[in-house]
């Protein structure tokens, strides 16, 4: 394997960990307050998530797009979306003191994308999932086969020129989060193959990203800036994670998906609960993160939950079922 090139489970897991903490600080409506027009929550929102798309790209694959390997892929995700979706409905409806099912919701659900979900289901967080689901699959297509891989990057070309307005209405029209999926499809693979030229690709990066935040902040707009945000920040990760590869960031790494899911349901409870000053902002961050943490911990340790909400493949989820 080249270390250049690939990561192997430990790298993965910690960069996952520093994702998770960015997130989970990023959705802190105190430290990081949402009011504020391109404020850190705004800065931050540029590259973490980007990064969970990314990180594929630098594993290396040996599996085939067989019935199998795509059934394990949907079920690893469409199963954790579906019980985090009833869950959010279900709170939705509790503090809006009435329930709104339709076929409106049904749509929602299988667009799986940002704005139908918040509509129906109250929360925007979920559409992760069916939109890394639509990903994976590509992904597994196109390594195995080269003119789909083309064919791809030649979408999400034909994409990212596209209006914003037309983007949006695309993306919101297309089910199983299709649209985004080609979006950080294309994200994912420029990120391997810069960092796959040269030795050197992550310094270029890291200026490249220290040059992005400055502009940024400073307000100056740059054609495809959103694209070099999230390939920037992802290589010049790469080089400081052989620094910080530490077991923590482990932990919150192989765990990241159940706080990712979980998470925001603490942190409106603790900003709801807690003075808005900040020292609770960071008490109520700890709070969202470590809480979470452990509560996914037990589950994970807890076989037949684990099955239930975070089956690994179609084996799991027939013996559960």
């Amino acid at each position: 394997m080249n270390d250049l090139v690939y990561l192997d489970r430990r790298m993965s897991n910690a960069i996952k960990g520093i994702l998770i903490i960015l997130i989970v600080f990023g959705h802190n409506h105190v430290l990081c307050p949402n009011t504020v027009s391109n404020g850190l929550m705004d800065y931050l929102y540029n590259f973490h998530i980007a990064g969970f798309f990314i990180l594929p790209f630098f594993y290396d694959h040996q599996t085939k797009p067989t019935f199998r390997a795509i059934g394990k892929i949907i079920v690893r995700n469409w199963i954790p979306y579906t019980w985090i979706c009833i869950f959010c409905f279900i709170c939705f409806g509790l503090l809006k003191h009435h329930f709104e099912f339709s076929i409106e919701t049904v749509a929602a659900f299988f667009q799986g994308t940002q704005t139908p979900i918040k509509q129906h289901f109250g929360f925007v967080f979920p559409w992760f999932l069916p939109t890394y689901c639509s990903m994976s699959i590509l992904l597994l297509f196109a390594l195995n086969n080269r003119h789909i891989y083309r064919l791809l990057l030649i979408l999400f070309l034909v994409i990212s020129g596209l209006p914003y307005d037309v983007f949006y209405l695309l993306k919101n029209s297309v089910p199983f989060g299709l649209m985004l999926a080609i979006y950080y499809f294309g994200i994912g693979a420029l990120s391997f193959l810069l960092n796959k030229c040269s030795k050197y690709s992550k310094w270029i990066a890291l200026c490249m990203f220290v040059v992005s935040s400055i502009l940024y902040i400073k307000h100056i707009s740059v054609f495809y800036l959103n694209m070099i945000f999230p390939i920037s920040f992802f290589l010049s990760l790469l080089l400081a994670i052989p620094y910080i590869n530490c077991r923590f960031l482990r932990l919150l790494g192989e765990n990241s998906l159940g706080i990712y899911l979980l998470h925001m349901f603490l942190v409106n409870i603790t900003f709801k609960m807690l003075p808005h000053t900040l020292l609770m902002g960071i008490i109520g961050f700890l709070i969202s993160l470590f809480f979470q943490l452990l509560i996914n911990v037990c589950i994970m340790r807890t076989k037949k939950l684990r099955m239930l909400l975070y089956p690994k493949n179609l084996d799991e989820l027939c013996i559960k079922l």
